[in-house]
């Protein structure tokens, strides 16, 4: 179901969890939805990490530690799908209507 063949194979893929997906699947999935937007690959990194970053800080904020699994894992970390996917529709930017392909 890992669907990122060519891409970066220096980094392992977690293992899956059901109802999670890995930052480095989310990240590919949101530059993918992004790539149509007209703006540089650079600027669609930045606004994928920020967004990951504001999704980790929420979590946090709201005491909820289930959303995100192996936080301090570095490149390991798991977010759960539905609340992710609940979040960032709630959010005024270019990510809003994101879904990703993992259920």
């Amino acid at each position: 179901m890992n669907e990122s063949v060519g891409k970066n194979k220096k980094i392992p893929y977690p293992p899956q969890i059901p109802g999670y997906i890995s930052t480095r699947l989310l990240k590919e999935q949101m530059l993918d939805f992004l790539r149509s937007n007209g703006k540089t690959e650079k600027a669609n990194d930045s606004l994928v990490r920020s967004t990951i970053m504001r999704f980790k800080l929420y979590s946090d904020k709201n005491g909820q530690s289930d959303l995100v699994l192996r936080r301090d894992d570095i490149g390991k970390a798991q977010f759960k799908i539905s609340a992710f996917e609940d979040w960032i529709s709630k959010k005024n930017s270019a990510m809003n209507n994101f879904k990703t392909r993992i259920n």
